[in-house]
């Protein structure tokens, strides 16, 4: 989906580079052939015996020396994105903390408080956001990008767990590839001295439906059935090497469905026809991402290709659903969606003590169809449901450091104000775009959250017994506007 399609874009996954197993397998590789290669006549075999003892004296060495380049190479404390694997323990060699049990893995238990996720898109984990964070309501801060050891260091401080995202298997679902990322996974997490794993694989199984594929003719049952059990197999082994550890998974927030409008209905949103059940059950909880919960072919909004953002085709039936011509498409998660998803969880059999659901801090931006010269959306008050015929969307951080201006001059233009829809809890407004613009003269719809609306989303998720709450993503905000990022955090409080 277009929004989810940005997230998996901008997060830049792992540490740092591989060259750690490039530089310790590649030996090990030709010591291999070199013992394979040996002839068929006993002096050749003697000769062979020889050079194998030479070559293996010599695969000992480079392995010895790549290892102390990984350890030496300057002074920046970084670990490899897919560090050898080894079935040793946890242990606190190479902490780069000055109090050594700062490594040691978290070991709380109960639900969570606040997830916080953190995107690092530099090399040496040089976003320093996460200063500014409520670190009294963390519980866990979930990377995707460079982990610094000042990072690591201070959320142990604070007893805040630290998980690494992680795409999975890919699309690989075979034993073979699930070995092989649990091996990793795990050595990944022991070397980075962090606390567990975010499952970020986001497939779509789109069979028989429209819209972006990552499969156009769909995953089959034993290939989720598969993707079951090797995160099952992934908790187990993780639990057993890191106490303390978590594995969480996640997921749609499935509030977009339709009963029976395509034979589908609850579980089946953007394709995602995971078992959730069976997912909640192997991982210690899913993480419910509610946000890009929107879609305007909702409220039969769209232009006359229903296509948008480069041709994205909408998953749902355009007018069709509980929410149709309500105006509820248009909110990134509003609330009526993110209480059918929690509905539909139920009916699944996942219980909301297995939920943590995080919600949105940035905005979309929908460029509305041009009605005609000087035709303006009704007044603040009036019905606009369907006034918006969506042509074109993107996201925006409209509390980001670098919107402060945007953000300003899309206030000042607002046609009416900021409005609010009741039916989503979330605020909204329309603004015409400058002379200039690409698209100067058009009217835009802007739908965002704000403290306000973030405070119903939580107290919410806490009415319904969710497990924990959180955003994506918390550095997204301007935190040299301290009034504002204190609301942003504070909106937290309704559930902590």
């Amino acid at each position: 989906m277009y929004g989810r399609r940005v997230k998996v874009t901008t997060r830049a996954r792992g540490i740092a580079s591989g060259t750690r197993r490039a530089l310790i397998l590649a030996p090990r590789r030709r010591c291999a052939r070199s013992y394979r290669d040996g002839g068929t006549d006993a002096h050749a075999r003697d000769r062979m015996r020889a050079l194998i003892l030479v070559r293996a004296a010599a695969c000992c060495a480079l392995i010895l020396a790549a290892a102390a380049v990984v350890k030496t190479d300057g002074n920046q404390w970084r670990r490899p994105q897919r560090p050898l694997a080894t079935s040793r323990g946890w242990s606190t060699t190479g902490c780069p903390c000055s109090n050594a049990s700062l490594c040691a893995p978290i070991q709380r238990p109960g639900p969570e408080k606040v997830y916080a996720f953190h995107v690092d898109a530099s090399t040496n984990g040089s976003n320093a956001d996460w200063r500014s964070f409520d670190w009294s309501q963390i519980s866990t801060l979930c990377l995707y990008g460079s982990l610094s050891p000042e990072l690591l260091c201070h959320a142990h401080a604070h007893g805040v767990r630290i998980t690494l995202g992680d795409g999975g298997t890919g699309y690989d679902f075979t034993d073979k590839a699930a070995h092989a990322w649990i091996n990793r996974t795990v050595e990944r997490v022991q070397s980075m001295h962090v606390d567990g794993i975010n499952i970020d694989l986001e497939i779509n199984n789109c069979s028989g439906r429209i819209g972006n594929c990552d499969n156009p003719d769909g995953w089959s049952s034993e290939a989720m059935a598969n993707l079951t059990r090797h995160t099952a197999a992934l908790t187990t082994a993780l639990h057993a090497a890191v106490p303390g550890s978590h594995v969480s998974f996640d997921t749609p927030s499935l509030g977009l469905y339709e009963e029976g409008a395509d034979g589908r209905g609850c579980g089946y949103m953007y394709g995602r026809n995971y078992d959730f059940k069976g997912l909640a059950d192997a991982a210690d909880f899913l993480l419910v991402m509610d946000y890009d919960s929107n879609d305007p072919a909702l409220n039969g909004t769209f232009n006359k290709t229903g296509q948008y953002n480069g041709g994205y085709n909408p998953w749902r039936w355009p007018g069709k659903g509980p929410f149709a011509s309500s105006g509820q498409g248009y909110a990134n998660a509003g609330l009526g969606v993110i209480a059918q998803g929690v509905e539909c969880y139920r009916k699944l059999g996942v219980p909301t003590s297995k939920l943590v659901m995080a919600f949105p801090w940035y905005s979309y931006n929908y460029q509305c169809e041009d009605r005609g010269a000087g035709e303006l959306p009704p007044p603040v008050g009036a019905a606009d449901d369907d006034w918006c015929r969506v042509v074109n969307a993107s996201i925006i951080n409209i509390d980001g450091a670098e919107s402060v201006a945007i953000r300003q001059r899309i206030m000042a233009d607002a046609i009416g104000g900021v409005r609010w829809n009741n039916k989503t809890g979330t605020p909204y407004l329309y603004y015409k775009a400058v002379p200039g613009a690409w698209d100067a003269g058009r009217i835009h719809r802007l739908d965002f959250d704000n403290p306000h609306s973030l405070a119903l989303k939580a107290a919410y998720a806490k009415s319904v017994g969710a497990r924990g709450v959180g955003a994506w993503t918390c550095d997204i905000i301007d935190y040299s506007n301290t009034a504002l990022a204190t609301a942003y955090w504070d909106s937290f409080k309704a559930f902590t």
